[in-house]
């Protein structure tokens, strides 16, 4: 894609995806001598910061790692410009933290609190879990410290029957209840709590 048809491909390309406010600027350097195609730049019209993220293609510099038959492009954010950007349209939101916590007792059941965690998740639940493989002990004390509402505790033996024990962290009462209940149940009692 190069010189003016490319130039041109890339507007109506823009365009077919609604993209009406991009404009061509001959003047834009991106500081980088490797660039060897056409280089972009996105702002915000509403956020005064200047450029949010930009780019371009680099072809020659695979080439210099002895790939010419590689091209490349790519881009880079300024994080703090992204953030005012955001914070100016309202879309930050304060850290809440996560409803449910899922904890388990050893290292034999981590991977059935992965696949919990990952199911929570996957249903709109907000759910954290230790990645550090600490002991429950101190998982639950993680629990606590982010003030979660629920904890699912696995055990091992009750790991064998498909079983876990549901901690409502507020109310101090535990239930145990078959993992393919724990979704609606965590559903029910996290809308409760929230």
């Amino acid at each position: 894609m190069a010189g003016w048809g490319g130039l041109e491909d890339l507007i109506d390309s823009l365009k077919s995806r609604k993209l009406d406010a991009a404009r061509i600027n001959l003047g834009i350097v991106r500081g980088l001598d490797y660039y060897s195609g056409i280089v972009f730049e996105a702002f915000d019209p509403v956020a005064d910061v200047g450029a949010l993220v930009g780019g371009g293609r680099y072809d020659t510099l695979t080439e210099g790692f002895g790939r010419k038959d590689i091209g490349a492009t790519g881009a880079a954010g300024g994080v703090e410009r992204i953030l005012i950007a955001m914070q100016t349209h309202g879309l930050l939101q304060s850290l809440r933290a996560p409803v449910v916590y899922v904890a388990y007792e050893s290292p034999s059941v981590r991977s059935q609190a992965l696949e919990i965690v990952s199911d929570l998740r996957n249903s709109g639940i907000s759910t954290d879990y230790d990645t550090q493989r600490r002991s429950l002990r101190k998982q639950l004390e993680d629990a606590i410290a982010k003030g979660s509402a629920l904890t699912v505790i696995i055990k091992e033996k009750d790991a064998e029957n498909g079983v876990v024990t549901l901690q409502d962290m507020r109310e101090r009462v535990e239930t145990k209840l078959s993992v393919k209940d724990l979704k609606q149940v965590a559903y029910k009692l996290v809308q409760q709590n929230i």
